[in-house]
Formats: C-alpha cells, sequence, structure tokens
C-alpha cells in the first residue's frame, strides 16, 4: 500500500512574464524544466516561489538564472517586462494570479492557494493583492467565444483557470466571489476554512505550511528552498546533498545519491 503524501498537480500562471495564460502540469515524482536561456524557466521557478514564500519582495528572485545583471521585480515579472526594454502589459490596466495546485494522495483531496494581482498603467509598486486558498481543482471551462478562436487548441472545458467568460483573468472581487461559492459547497466540511481571502501574509503563510502542506517547518523549508534554487553545478551535486539533504551520512552514500 503506497504512503499517502501531498503533492503538487498544477500551477496557473495569468499574466506573468512572458506568459499570459499557462497551465503547468507537474509529475508526481521528478519535474524538468528544459530551455533555451530567456525561455522561462526562471520565471516559472520564481513564480513557484512566490507563492511558496507568499513574498512579494525581489530579494529571492531569479536565483536559478544566476544572473546578477538581470534583477528582477515582482512588479517587472507581472508586466511582462523583456530584456530589450519593452513589456508584454505595458501602458495598461490587467490582473494576474499564480496557483499552485495540490492533492492530498490520501484523501484523493484537491486545494488551491495563490496570490491575485491587480494593476494600474502607472503603478510604480504592487498596491493591490490578495492571498487567498480554496478547496477543489482550478476552475475549469472556457467560454464559447475562446473555443470558437481556437477550437484546435482549446478543447471545451478544458483548464481554463481563473478566466472569465471572456478570457481575461479574475479581478480580486472575483477571486473572492470565488472563495464564497467553494465554501458554500463545502459547508459542513472539516476544511471548508481554507475557502478563503487571507487578510495578511503571516495568516496566509501560517495555513499554508501548518494546514495545506502539513505542519512543515517553515524556517527549514525557505533554507531548504533556497539552497536548491541557488545550487550551481559547478559546485558539485555531492556538496549540494551533502550540505542541505544528508548531512550525516557516509561518503559512499552521498556519492550514490549524486
Amino acid at each position: 500500500m503506497k504512503q499517502a503524501k501531498k503533492i503538487f498537480t498544477r500551477m496557473c500562471l495569468n499574466n506573468w512574464g512572458g506568459i499570459n495564460h499557462k497551465i503547468l502540469e507537474f509529475h508526481e515524482y521528478v519535474n524538468l524544466f528544459s530551455g533555451k536561456s530567456g525561455s522561462g524557466k526562471s520565471t516559472v521557478m520564481d513564480a513557484i516561489q512566490v507563492v511558496l514564500y507568499g513574498s512579494i519582495s525581489a530579494t529571492f528572485l531569479n536565483k536559478a538564472a544566476d544572473d546578477a545583471k538581470n534583477r528582477r521585480s515582482v512588479l517587472s515579472y507581472l508586466r511582462g517586462e523583456q530584456k530589450d526594454g519593452t513589456a508584454n502589459r505595458e501602458g495598461q490596466d490587467f490582473c494576474s494570479q499564480i496557483v499552485l495546485e495540490l492533492q492530498d494522495t490520501g484523501t484523493k483531496q484537491y486545494v488551491c492557494m495563490g496570490i491575485a494581482f491587480e494593476v494600474r498603467k502607472n503603478d510604480s509598486e504592487i498596491r493591490k493583492f490578495v492571498y487567498f486558498s480554496h478547496l477543489g481543482k482550478m476552475p475549469e471551462g472556457y467560454s464559447w467565444k475562446l473555443e470558437d478562436i481556437f477550437p484546435k487548441v482549446l478543447a471545451a472545458g478544458e483548464n481554463a483557470g481563473y478566466l472569465t467568460e471572456e478570457g481575461y483573468p479574475y479581478s480580486n472581487q472575483e477571486i473572492r466571489t470565488l472563495t464564497e461559492a467553494r465554501m458554500k459547497e463545502s459547508a459542513n466540511g472539516s476544511r471548508a476554512e481554507l475557502n478563503r481571502i487571507y487578510p495578511s501574509r503571516e495568516a496566509y503563510i501560517s495555513t499554508l505550511y501548518d494546514q495545506i502542506l502539513g505542519y512543515i517547518d517553515g524556517n527549514r523549508f525557505m533554507t531548504m528552498e533556497k539552497s536548491a534554487i541557488a545550487l550551481k553545478m559547478t559546485n558539485g551535486t555531492g556538496q549540494f546533498i551533502r550540505d542541505y539533504m544528508f548531512p550525516k551520512s557516509e561518503g559512499d552514500t552521498i556519492e550514490t545519491i549524486s
């Protein structure tokens, strides 16, 4: 009998970096991000960190790229700023979401957690954003309008991910409406309180680490994640394993794992 665990199944990116809308499917065990420089590998990793840390600070961004000259911020990601100085969403108002979907393999239940943003064209800093979570999978089903335009790309009901009938990312109010609807659906459930908008980052992180992820040590989790992101192959996988995974293991064990 397989031991129950919690796994990330999908991630939704709406208006993040060079991505207008994308839902990524995760494998249960190993996921490999491969591509040329500038293809979006760091863009995805930074989005994951924003959700798992609940932070909009730029201090941890772009660690995977090891590119000190190309400093990024959450606002620059939201606007889709490129190395050539252009921006995908420059001079416009828009909404954005980054959401991770998680499954408990024991109960077969799903929960989604993320951050929703509203950006105005003249904003010089992030002003309107909300942390949220809800039970169940991401909302599904495109409108007929999008299906008519992209019939071969978007099958009916596939992977909508927080888009309105017109194909625009949800506003923060629409995110709130979604959590309220999920609350009504699971009113008698033991985890119904996970359908909510959080009043602060602290409240979001507390619920994320304690209830959703399963009582993990937040400080140790962040150290492990940051170390993994910053890993450079020139340092050697063996050194990384020794420092962060199995510090008390014998040399031959570390070599085998490496």
